[in-house]
């Protein structure tokens, strides 16, 4: 799973509310720029991202 928001407190509340699933390989991104790029590598299933964020947004 791969999360992008600019609130790092959002995405820790994901994390936790998710800490306890199997097989879940959590990636946090801060910026939009950074998110492309770890997604390109990681391949997630499934990107949760904030749909207004500074520069390039969801």
């Amino acid at each position: 799973m791969h999360t992008v928001d600019d609130q790092t407190i959002v995405a820790e509340a994901v994390r936790r509310t998710l800490v306890d699933q199997p097989r879940l390989d959590f990636h946090y991104c801060a910026n939009s720029e950074d998110a492309l790029l770890v997604a390109q590598v990681t391949r997630p299933t499934v990107i949760l991202q904030d749909l207004v964020m500074p520069g390039v947004d969801g």
